[in-house]
């Protein structure tokens, strides 16, 4: 007994030191990598009262557009962009010029004819990645035609017209933001009424619609955009309205070769 009293009394601070370490080291634990005292482990797995927490307002896409033509921005910008929305809102030619009044009369029967290359110098530079789109797109206009287009040139997207019956290929001239066109009919829309608008309700501040449309030096902007119509008749196009607005050239054609 003697001996363990004077162990007892020998290591007495080493006991409680260890004592008290024993029941800090159990009083911690591992929180999102930190180190945490009991007392603070609480406060951190407490939930957290959110009845007082605003809610953060949600931005819908177009919701910009509901008091716009009443109350706009007095820039440049928004001027152009109202003049642009009204010109859609108005324009009857959608009404006029529609697919099934432009039926194709020549369709295809027989396995499309593969990319004639020696038809066009443009055409025979992007040989492998057109015929890559004709074997993926097929017949998709005028009956017997292909449209596809090439993007990664540095210029954008840039469109080719291919006759499926003889493998002639045609640059499409003009520069659009999108195209509408049918597999049985040859009227093809450059900038689509519909898609112009879609584009800015998807937009989730009238500013989004100000830029340049491709990034040229003095080229159009969005808001400059207008639907066009156009027939493609004997591998030519010919202009249906509106008169009074110029289609964009695409200068690809002369600045890439």
């Amino acid at each position: 007994m003697k001996k363990i009293r004077d162990y007892i009394n020998r290591y007495s601070i080493t006991i409680v030191l260890l004592s008290l370490l024993s029941i800090a080291v159990c009083s911690v634990s591992l929180v999102n990598g930190r180190w945490v005292y009991a007392s603070v482990r609480m406060a951190i797995n407490k939930p957290i009262p959110t009845n007082n927490i605003p809610t953060p307002a949600v931005i819908m896409a177009g919701a910009w557009l509901n008091d716009f033509e009443k109350s706009h921005p007095d820039n440049e910008c928004a001027s152009d962009l109202l003049v642009q929305i009204k010109y859609l809102k108005g324009e009857k030619l959608a009404q006029r010029f529609t697919f099934d009044k432009h039926m194709a009369t020549t369709i295809v029967t027989r396995e499309p004819v593969d990319l004639n290359i020696n038809s066009n110098k443009y055409a025979r530079v992007f040989r492998t990645r057109i015929r890559q789109e004709l074997e993926k797109e097929g017949v998709n206009f005028a009956g017997h035609y292909s449209i596809v287009s090439i993007g990664l040139t540095g210029w954008g997207s840039n469109d080719y017209i291919i006759n499926r019956k003889t493998g002639k290929a045609f640059v499409f001239p003009y520069k659009a933001y999108s195209l509408g066109f049918n597999k049985d009919s040859n009227l093809l829309i450059v900038n689509p009424k519909e898609d112009l608008l879609e584009s800015i309700k998807d937009s989730y501040s009238y500013s989004e619609n100000c830029g340049d449309v491709w990034n040229w030096v003095d080229g159009p902007k969005f808001t400059d955009l207008r639907p066009l119509y156009f027939l493609w008749q004997n591998d030519e196009l010919k202009l249906l309205g509106p008169e009074n607005v110029e289609p964009t050239i695409n200068r690809f054609w002369e600045g890439y070769f």
